[in-house]
C-alpha cells in the first residue's frame, strides 16, 4: 500500500539529511617521476601520486589529490556512493507511491460504478 512507501521515503529523506560532504569520482593510484637525477624514481620506483578522476562530456577528467587530504577525499567518494544509493531507492519508493495511487483510484471508480 501507498503508506509503506511513504514511511520508506520518510526514512530515506532521513538517512539523506545525515550525509556529509561528498564528490563525485573514483580515486586512482598512479605514479609519477619527480625529476631528481639521484631518486629512487629515476631508476623505475616511482612515487605513488593519487587523482580523483570523473567522466566530462565523455573525456575522463584526473585532479591530482595532495596526500594531506586523501583520506578526507576516500570519505566524500564514499558519502557521494551512499548519496547515489540512496537517490535509486528514493525514485523506487516515489514511483511505486505513483503506480499505488493510480490502482487505487482505478479500483475507487470500478467500485463507484
Amino acid at each position: 500500500n501507498i503508506a509503506f512507501y511513504q514511511r520508506k521515503r520518510g526514512a530515506l529523506l532521513k538517512r539523506l539529511a545525515r550525509l556529509g560532504s561528498f564528490l563525485g569520482g573514483s580515486l586512482v593510484l598512479s605514479g609519477r617521476v619527480c625529476g631528481y637525477a639521484n631518486c629512487a624514481c629515476a631508476r623505475g620506483k616511482k612515487h605513488p601520486t593519487y587523482y580523483l578522476t570523473w567522466a566530462e562530456k565523455g573525456k575522463t577528467r584526473p585532479l591530482y589529490v595532495p596526500l594531506d587530504l586523501l583520506k578526507d577525499a576516500q570519505e566524500w567518494v564514499d558519502e557521494y556512493k551512499q548519496l547515489k544509493c540512496i537517490i535509486t531507492q528514493m525514485n523506487n519508493a516515489q514511483r511505486q507511491i505513483l503506480r499505488r495511487y493510480v490502482k487505487e483510484k482505478r479500483a475507487k471508480r470500478k467500485i463507484k460504478k
